[in-house]
């Protein structure tokens, strides 16, 4: 009698390992849990979050890039600290392109730059040796979009993302997924 073993993942060669993925699966099945760590105010929150960015470190492309796991970071993003999106978005800086241009990136991205946005301020009053500032990682990632603008112009998931990065470069609010209206327009117009 044979037994039936699972097959090989379906997942490209590239993509975060079976157990990465089942990993972050879990821990947004927490994070949507209405009783679990997330909810919870001061250490358990945090310890929780300082968790998953540790597993989060050094993977941050690859883990943004992948379909499933990019659901659980998108949804974290709201609990980070400076510090944990200093070295996210320092991550992210290793393929600008790359996030960008990816549909599931590019939403992470548009995510960690409204957070940006939130903690820009702080960034500047506090130092961190190990880590560029948020300010400089920004920097760095305007040369990416500079030289690659017109391709980003063109990609169907870079260009929302672009237009974030555009709004967090200017210290504006990215205006929502809904419909910009002649008020918001007037609104966002810095000349």
């Amino acid at each position: 009698m044979r037994v039936k073993t699972a097959g090989p993942s379906r997942r490209p060669a590239n993509a975060p390992d079976d157990d990465t993925v089942q990993y972050f699966r879990t821990i947004l099945e927490q994070i949507s849990d209405p009783q679990g760590p997330i909810q919870e105010e001061g250490e358990v929150r945090q310890v929780f979050v300082d968790n998953v960015f540790d597993e989060v470190a050094g993977r941050e492309i690859k883990l943004s890039v992948d379909s499933e796991c990019s659901r659980c970071i998108e949804a974290l993003l709201p609990f980070a600290s400076l510090a944990h999106l200093r070295q996210f978005m320092s991550g992210l800086s290793g393929d600008t392109s790359r996030v960008f241009k990816s549909p599931c990136g590019s939403h992470v991205l548009e995510k960690a730059l409204s957070r940006c946005g939130e903690l820009l301020s702080d960034d500047e009053n506090e130092e961190a040796h190990d880590v560029p500032s948020l300010h400089d990682t920004l920097l760095s990632m305007s040369e990416v979009v500079y030289e690659e603008l017109y391709d980003f112009m063109r990609n169907r998931a870079a260009s929302p993302s672009v237009r974030a990065f555009l709004c967090a470069l200017a210290g504006v609010e990215s205006p929502g997924m809904g419909k910009l209206t002649r008020e918001k327009i007037a609104e966002l117009r810095v000349w």
